[in-house]
C-alpha cells in the first residue's frame, strides 16, 4: 500500500478478513458510519501515508521533462509530503492549504500551462487509483460500490480521471 503499487484482490480480501470479522472491534457498517464511503484500500493508505521513494518515483518523469522554478518545485515537494502523511490527495486540496501557500490559486497560480496541470493531475489520479484497485479488480469500496471520481479543476479543461487513465505505473516493490 505505501508503495504506489494497485491493491490485488488477495491483498484487499485479507483486509477485510482482518477488519471485518466478528473478533474485531469494528464493522463495515461503523467503518462507513464513521469515515463514509470511502474505498477500503484508500481508507489503509490514509493511515498508512505513502512511502516518500515511491512518491518521489511518481514524479520523477515529469520533473525531468522540464526546467521548472524553485516556486514549483517546492509544490511539487508540497504535494510529496502531502501524499507521504495523507496517502492520497482529492485535486479539490491544490487550492487549498497547503497548496496556496505559496499562491492563492493554488495549482494555477503556480503552474502557468494547463499541460504542467493536466499532467499534475495525471499523476495524482494514478496514485489515488492505485491506493483503491488492482489492475483486475476496478474500484473498491468499503460496501463494495464503485467509487465515483470528482469534477475537473477547471469548467474549461478536462482532466483524466481515474476511470479515464490509462497509463499503469511501473515502479516495481
Amino acid at each position: 500500500m505505501t508503495r504506489n503499487l494497485p491493491i490485488t484482490a488477495r491483498e484487499l480480501s485479507a483486509l477485510e478478513e482482518i477488519l471485518f470479522t466478528e473478533d474485531a472491534a469494528g464493522s463495515r457498517e461503523q467503518l462507513q458510519k464513521e469515515y463514509g464511503e470511502v474505498p477500503l484500500g484508500r481508507f489503509v493508505r490514509s493511515i498508512l501515508g505513502l512511502d516518500v521513494q515511491a512518491a518521489q518515483a511518481a514524479f520523477a518523469d515529469f520533473i525531468q521533462s522540464g526546467a521548472f522554478t524553485a516556486d514549483q518545485m517546492r509544490f511539487i515537494d508540497t504535494i510529496i509530503t502531502y501524499l507521504t502523511k495523507n496517502g492520497t490527495i482529492n485535486k479539490e486540496m491544490l487550492f487549498e492549504p497547503p497548496f496556496t501557500d505559496q499562491s492563492d490559486q493554488g495549482i494555477m497560480g503556480i503552474f502557468t500551462t494547463d499541460a504542467e496541470v493536466h499532467s499534475i493531475i495525471r499523476i495524482i489520479d494514478r496514485i489515488n487509483a492505485n491506493a483503491q484497485r488492482s489492475p483486475d479488480l476496478g474500484l473498491v469500496s468499503v460496501n463494495n460500490r464503485k467509487h465515483t471520481t470528482s469534477p475537473p479543476l477547471r469548467n474549461d479543461t478536462h482532466y483524466d480521471t481515474p476511470s479515464s487513465a490509462t497509463a499503469q505505473t511501473t515502479s516495481k516493490d
